[in-house]
């Protein structure tokens, strides 16, 4: 019975978008990924008792000190006057490295991987069949699973998933499920194909760049995998021609919403050095909602209108978020912090490819998205299941 609920809950939160999209809930169910964070920190908290090691301490100090920068510049610049907004922007940013930080630390990679049934990967297999054969009907026919617009000819497909970008971050999860250790069934490379045309279908650049890089990462020389210059010189040209278009469409734009967000990241950085401008204050949603005072003086232009209403699209800009309200030193520790995971998360790892891959999606996405606020749970889960189940020693067979 534990192994059943395990999986089921591990299907829930990589699909929750579709739960949410689909069935009508209760408001206070969306707040589920900021109740699981709160019940991981109170587990951590409750486990301090035990010793903590030496790499995950540092990153903890790491945190700790992007919490202060960010802290401090709500107490100096007080671009934001309600507690609440920046204790739920502070949550927001703890959601994927204080989480996956508690989890690792006491080997919830390995004792979550050891739960994941033939029943699960069935499942899996039965989702990538439904998706690839409602995108391919979705090229003819409306069934309702594509976006009004239009690129590159097609409608851009989203399934059941309330946007195409959902739809892209589980897919990539599946293509790199499939090619961990767990499954080594040559029959796996059919799914694979499957999942990698969804991901074109929903033509987000991202996704497209994304599965460009996977099949030359995964496919390219072994000659060339063991010249490491070479073989990540020749990965950066494939990442950039695939997203030379997306690149070229920007550069064309006098002054779209993302570029001004860009650009006033550092002029915040630089009127609010050396702190930033704090929590809930700029390049997020929650900013909006807050009604900070640096739209004051950072107009950010509408481009985004529903229903006759015009919005402004404040969480388009990942890295714009950490410049902005972290200032350059909060910043720098940001990334710091993203490599060290980095290197937890491939420690003992056989199999780094996958891992690797979904690293290298989210530093994408963080140009255009604000991934790690609105997808930190899930993403938490990805990276410890793909840690688990590749992990040296640990990687076995499926047992029925």
């Amino acid at each position: 019975m534990k192994k059943v609920l395990i999986n089921f809950a591990i299907i829930c939160m990589l699909f929750n978008n579709i739960i949410f999209n689909v069935f009508k809930m209760p408001s206070i169910v969306n707040y589920w990924d900021e109740f699981l964070e709160i019940f991981i920190i109170l587990l951590g908290l409750l486990s301090l008792k035990n010793k903590i090691k030496k790499s995950y301490f540092i990153s903890i100090l790491i945190i700790a000190c992007i919490l202060i920068c960010g802290l401090a510049g709500n107490l100096l610049f007080n671009y934001v006057s309600m507690n609440s907004y920046i204790i739920r922007d502070l949550l927001c940013f703890l959601k994927f490295p204080i989480s996956f930080l508690i989890l690792k630390t006491y080997n919830y990679d390995e004792k979550i991987s050891k739960y994941i049934s033939k029943g699960f990967v069935y499942f899996i297999k039965i989702m990538i069949i439904v998706m690839f054969a409602c995108a391919i009907i979705s090229l003819f026919v409306d069934i309702g699973m594509t976006q009004d617009e239009i690129r590159h000819g097609i409608h851009s497909y989203q399934f059941l998933f309330l946007h195409p970008t959902y739809l892209v971050l589980t897919s990539l999860f599946l293509l790199l499920f499939l090619d961990s250790n767990c499954e080594k069934n040559k029959n796996n490379y059919l799914y694979n194909i499957m999942i990698i045309i969804i991901v074109i279908l929903t033509m987000r650049t991202k996704g497209i760049a994304l599965v460009s890089l996977y099949i030359f990462m995964k496919y390219a020389g072994a000659w060339v995998r063991k010249a490491k210059i070479i073989y990540w010189v020749g990965a950066s040209i494939v990442l950039y021609m695939a997203s030379i278009k997306k690149i070229q469409l920007y550069a064309s734009y006098a002054s779209s919403p993302r570029e001004v967000l860009y650009k006033g990241s550092i002029l915040l950085s630089n009127k609010s050095f050396p702190f930033g401008s704090g929590f809930a204050s700029y390049a997020s949603h929650i900013s909006s909602k807050s009604n900070s005072r640096v739209y004051e003086f950072i107009k950010i232009p509408y481009y985004w209108v529903e229903n006759g209403n015009q919005y402004a699209v404040l969480g388009d800009a990942g890295f714009a978020y950490y410049i902005g309200q972290f200032g350059y030193f909060g910043f720098a520790l940001f990334i710091y912090l993203m490599i060290r995971l980095y290197k937890l998360s491939t420690n003992k790892i056989e199999n780094k490819f996958p891992i690797q891959i979904l690293w290298l999606y989210v530093a994408i996405a963080l140009t255009s998205e604000s991934i790690l606020l609105n997808n930190g749970i899930e993403l938490c889960l990805m990276f410890l299941l793909l840690c688990g189940l590749n992990k040296q020693g640990k990687a076995e067979e499926i047992k029925k």
